[in-house]
């Protein structure tokens, strides 16, 4: 059991075929369920040693996907820096971690916005949400930093499948308790029909 055995599909991804499937414990689990629960992981801010057994909130918790996932994301990362590449939440993390690394970096970029205009902010990560505070120079409830204005629908949130966390339009209200929110009970971009059907 954990022991895996893969086969077929086309090549392609980091260090082998992407459509592959492998065995895990009695199990078949495809290459890209594998990739998409690493990805999940990577958008909730965790890092290979950082995951929990138990599972993520948001994201499903200890299955044959998760078990291979959690078996093969250190192994991703180091073909990922093997060939010196990066991919999209690489990019969103790596942010953070230089932000942590080097708080002259984020002051100067935090120096540089003094209004942050964010839409679709249910759509957000847990890793783009903590943008948004670092660069407000946001880090608690009573902090004063830079005025922002975000547009949310908690009831559109479509991103779930790729990380996005509803959860920041409810945070945002505690991480802002002094933010505006102003309610549109109207909408403008979609005729009655289509109303209607949603």
């Amino acid at each position: 059991s954990g022991g895996a055995s893969a086969s077929g599909g086309a090549s392609g991804g980091v260090g082998g075929p992407r459509q592959a499937a492998a065995r895990w414990g009695g199990r078949e689990v495809s290459a890209t369920a594998v990739l998409h629960r690493i990805l999940c992981w990577k958008e909730s801010g965790l890092r290979p040693q950082e995951i929990p057994t138990g599972g993520v909130r948001g994201v499903a918790g200890d299955d044959a996907v998760a078990r291979a996932a959690r078996i093969l994301y250190p192994e991703y990362q180091r073909r990922l820096r093997l060939m010196g590449q990066l991919d999209y939440c690489d990019l969103t993390l790596g942010v953070l971690r230089l932000f942590e690394a080097h708080p002259h970096v984020l002051r100067s970029y935090r120096g540089r916005f003094s209004h942050i205009l964010v839409d679709e902010l249910q759509d957000s990560s847990a890793v783009q949400y903590e943008w948004l505070r670092r660069l407000s120079g946001q880090k608690s409830a009573t902090r004063e930093g830079a005025c922002i204005f975000a547009a949310a629908d908690d009831d559109q949130s479509i991103y779930g499948w790729r990380g996005a966390a509803r959860d920041n339009v409810l945070r945002y209200t505690m991480d802002w308790p002094n933010a505006a929110v102003f309610r549109m009970g109207e909408t403008y971009r979609l005729t009655p029909h289509v109303l209607a059907a949603a």
